[in-house]
């Protein structure tokens, strides 16, 4: 007799399923941690962003201290002499903010905290993550929720 049994079939069937649920089970760990790389990549822009709002208004950055879990309101600088330094900084950081608060952004359950040293202005900015860690960090600036990912910018330590 020539050919393959009806088991012989059945096992090579078997075999190939498993051999592609182990490269599915790849792809779905690999689709994480692009997300993973997108949002750490997306905090780091934004802090980097942040800190360059802070050092462009330097005058109110000196004492201030925020922990912002929405949007800011935008300052009225819109017309010349209404501008003092505190609602310029307010609307820099609204437009760096924009895209951060939003129900879709990439970043979910952001918050961003930002304290007042004597080297400048250090942020924290935390989200919750695509995929649970085990990974526990400490913040040494902001209270950190359990099981949210942080990146900290610091002056004179960077991130």
């Amino acid at each position: 007799m020539k050919g393959f049994t009806l088991f012989e079939l059945l096992i090579c069937c078997l075999l190939f399923s498993l051999g592609m649920l182990g490269a599915l089970s790849c792809q779905i760990y690999a689709r994480q941690q692009v997300l993973q790389a997108q949002q750490r990549l997306m905090a780091a822009a934004v802090a980097a962003d942040v800190m360059s709002s802070l050092q462009s208004v330097s005058v109110s950055a000196r004492g201030f201290q925020a922990d912002i879990q929405q949007k800011p309101a935008t300052g009225s600088c819109d017309q010349p002499g209404l501008c003092n330094g505190q609602l310029l900084l307010q609307a820099q950081l609204a437009a760096s903010l924009s895209g951060v608060f939003q129900p879709s952004a990439i970043l979910p359950q952001a918050q961003l905290c930002i304290r007042s040293s004597a080297a400048g202005p250090a942020i924290s900015l935390s989200w919750q993550p695509v995929q649970k860690s085990s990974f526990q960090s400490k913040s040494s600036l902001c209270p950190l929720k359990t099981g949210h990912f942080q990146l900290e910018l610091v002056p004179g330590r960077g991130l």
